[in-house]
């Protein structure tokens, strides 16, 4: 009787040891993943919004563009931007509408 009861606290004591050990390794992994995660996601639509910047800022050296503010519709009817660029955060494709500015040979987006 005693060894039957020995042997269930052995067993609850390498399951305790157990959870805390996989808990102890979510506790460390799980934040890490999601904040890898989140950096990619931003390094993503950097590169997408690099893409069309770029393309507005050899538009503007080229001078084919000559107005201080252009679209994204306006890239791809001059041959700058050849594909449509996909916001990794939305999963949509920017918006040929949205415009970009050009102040002293520098491009951004346009803020109202």
């Amino acid at each position: 009787m005693l060894k039957i009861i020995m042997v269930k606290n052995m067993n609850k004591n390498k399951i305790i040891l157990f959870l805390t050990f996989i808990g102890a390794i979510l506790i460390i992994v799980l934040p890490t993943t999601i904040k890898i995660y989140q950096n990619h996601m931003e390094r993503l639509y950097e590169v997408a919004t690099k893409k069309i910047l770029e393309s507005a800022e050899e538009c503007y050296q080229k001078q084919i563009c000559t107005e201080p503010k252009i679209t994204i519709g306006d890239l791809k009817e001059k041959g700058f931007l050849k594909e449509d660029v996909v916001n990794p955060k939305t999963k949509q494709v920017f918006d040929d509408s949205m415009l970009l500015e050009e102040k002293n040979f520098k491009v951004t987006f346009f803020n109202n």
